[in-house]
């Protein structure tokens, strides 16, 4: 670790990740924060809301979603692309567990986009969340372990199972996205204790694990500057500005640019309108790295001025 000072902001920790990605910086963040165990994933917490009753054994959070299939690449799309109905999702699981019977593993519709595979034996396996592998070659970011293969077993027979389908049918003569693919997006997780007392984040996925942790105040993420400002507090807060994340996911490199606007646009007001006691900490991650800043009412954001555009382009040389 070390301290650098960047005008008047300060480079508390820097740290870079991983090639190819396995996982996100972001994600890392939040797992040491909350306790998180190292198989699983902030994305699969959004399943600890949706459950009702005792916590099932052995339970495997699954994501429908829609394969590409390519020249030479199998592309998984964003599970929100394919915006499943509660009524399609009953009756594609229906069909999987009719399928498989009561020896075989049992589906389990949480949510249309959350659903739990219920294996009748633990499996041994290492998972990536879909988050990872949208926009990029499935082949890379599939399930390892020693049950891997079993896994795939099982979902390739749902491919098969879904294809041409009712439900898919219908939803193609729509011009909806048929559902060809269940993404496993790890074990059910289980949160740790939360270092914040307040959680505000536009997610539910986040949310849910603050609840699951014992956070007392979660709330989605500001609208304005003047709400945002409000949180700058004494209370250790957690404040999630996501206006990245679909983006990313998209691969929507106007919606990238057009985040940083709204990161400049609700952070700079408040920051300069913020009290003499106000400390914060900027936690800033792309795909392999990290950046966590210091900052405090002196600081004034002296340094922030210049990137209040955003990132910019360097002319080759």
């Amino acid at each position: 670790m070390r301290s650098t000072r960047l005008r008047r902001g300060r480079i508390l920790h820097h740290e870079s990740g991983e090639a190819p990605l396995r996982d996100w910086p972001h994600d890392r963040w939040l797992r040491a924060r909350f306790g998180l165990a190292d198989d699983t994933h902030p994305d699969a917490c959004d399943a600890l809301a949706l459950l009702s009753g005792d916590r099932p054994g052995h339970a495997l959070v699954m994501r429908p979603a829609h394969l590409h299939v390519g020249l030479d690449q199998l592309l998984l799309l964003p599970p929100h692309a394919i915006s499943l109905s509660q009524a399609d999702a009953a009756a594609l699981c229906d069909a999987a567990n009719a399928h498989f019977g009561d020896a075989g593993p049992r589906f389990d519709v949480l949510a249309p986009d959350c659903w739990l595979l219920l294996p009748p034996r633990p499996l041994a396996l290492a998972t990536r969340s879909a988050s990872v592998a949208v926009g990029r070659d499935i082949r890379e970011h599939l399930p390892e372990g020693a049950d891997a293969r079993l896994l795939a077993a099982w979902i390739n027979e749902v491919q098969m199972l879904w294809h041409g389908h009712p439900a898919n049918e219908a939803r193609e003569s729509a011009g909806h996205l048929p559902v060809n693919w269940l993404w496993v997006d790890g074990p059910l997780p289980q949160a740790g204790t939360s270092p914040f007392a307040a959680v505000h984040s536009d997610r539910p996925s986040l949310r849910a694990l603050a609840r699951a942790a014992g956070a007392e105040d979660v709330t989605p993420a500001p609208r304005a500057a003047a709400e945002l400002g409000e949180l700058f507090d004494a209370k250790p807060r957690l404040i999630e500005l996501s206006c990245w994340r679909r983006p990313v996911l998209e691969g929507d490199a106007a919606g990238w640019r057009d985040a940083w606007s709204t990161f400049a646009t609700l952070v700079a007001p408040a920051l300069r309108q913020a009290t003499h006691k106000a400390r914060l900490e900027f936690i800033l991650t792309g795909e392999h790295t990290s950046v966590t800043l210091g900052w405090s009412a002196g600081d004034r954001w002296k340094w922030w001025r210049t990137a209040d555009q955003g990132p910019h382009s360097t002319p080759a040389r």
